[in-house]
């Protein structure tokens, strides 16, 4: 005679276990990268990286929204060198000059996504000033977006009515990441499955909510900072902030199991640092000449001396905002990622 039939009951264990194998099956093929480091160090840079690399183009209504974006950039990029002129003792050359300051420091709270056509012209020609152009030389003794040289030069496209922001003004615009944003990308049969979190003192303490489970922590290290001030505290140097921070996190014990990549970003903003600073000043144990390539190995030396953990680290130098350079590097990272998953480091 025949079997008796399943019962619902019985169905709805199968359908548990199927989900159950699936979740799991789902977590075998994810690779969780815990992005971090301090505020304005290229973290969110390297995300646009990662998506120009693994996922669909920016489409023409994402560069629509980045205009409003860059503009605002562009706004407290001048706001910020027009405010730092007083302390270096640096004036506009006529009244002409400014007028239009004023009006920039007057209207920067009420412009909108419409700015009148005076205050576009107003920047634009502030953009151009031998006094602005003379300020920007001191940008490491205030608080300045890395990518205002970018925005002053390339102002006059971006005031054209018909402005579609690049790939490259895309990776130069800021937006101060708040809180963890999670970001997925399609790598070769695998999810990478990208926390990026805000790397202000403010925002740390949310970090944790990201600390279990970590396939691979990403610490993006800003090596051109050691002669710049935090912005969330002035008293504090940037470098040494992110030095502590590298250490304490890089041994932590959450992260035992976790493969270590250093990016040791903006070398190329480093590189022009060199040109009219010596790095003995700064560290007096630096004894090379002062050239890009004893620096950077000496960075790189000084900044993984702190880590204590068993696993090799991997390293790179990074300029986050060069596309061509920054995808070989992804590339990389990606083999190394994918060789530590067949060795057997990453499974759950």
């Amino acid at each position: 005679m025949g079997c008796a039939g399943s019962t619902p009951e019985d169905e709805h264990t199968r359908s548990i276990d199927k989900e159950l194998e699936k979740e799991k099956l789902n977590r075998t093929r994810t690779t969780t990268i815990f992005m971090c480091g301090t505020g304005e160090s290229g973290k969110s840079t390297i995300v646009k990286q990662f998506r120009l690399k693994y996922d669909a183009p920016y489409s023409k209504e994402d560069r629509v929204e980045f205009r409003s974006i860059i503009l605002s950039n562009t706004i407290q990029s001048m706001v910020a060198v027009l405010d730092a002129m007083p302390d270096f003792e640096i004036k506009l050359a006529s009244h002409q000059e400014l007028d239009w300051s004023n009006q920039i420091l007057d209207e920067q709270h009420t412009v909108g996504e419409q700015p009148s056509e005076s205050f576009i012209a107003s920047l634009g020609n502030l953009c151009k000033t031998l006094a602005v152009k003379e300020c920007l030389k001191r940008s490491s003794e205030f608080q300045l977006n890395d990518s205002a040289p970018y925005f002053f030069e390339n102002f006059e496209r971006f005031s054209r009515p018909d402005f579609l922001p690049t790939d490259d003004d895309i990776l130069r615009s800021r937006v101060r990441t708040v809180g963890i944003r999670e970001e997925r990308f399609n790598v070769e049969g695998r999810v990478f499955k990208i926390l990026d979190v805000g790397g202000q003192r403010s925002e740390r303490r949310k970090w944790i909510a990201c600390f279990e489970n970590v396939d691979v922590l990403l610490f993006v290290f800003a090596i051109n900072e050691f002669d710049q001030q935090l912005r969330e505290d002035e008293t504090a140097n940037r470098f040494t902030e992110a030095e502590t921070l590298f250490e304490s996190i890089s041994n932590s014990l959450w992260f035992t199991q976790s493969r270590l990549i250093l990016f040791l970003n903006k070398i190329d903003l480093f590189a022009e640092k060199l040109q009219r600073k010596q790095l003995k000043d700064f560290f007096p144990g630096f004894g090379q000449p002062n050239t890009l390539e004893f620096g950077l190995d000496y960075m790189q030396g000084r900044v993984l001396s702190l880590y204590r953990g068993e696993r090799r680290p991997y390293s790179h130098f990074t300029q986050a905002t060069d596309t061509k350079g920054t995808q070989v590097i992804l590339a990389a990272v990606q083999e190394q990622i994918l060789v530590n998953l067949l060795k057997g480091a990453f499974l759950v």
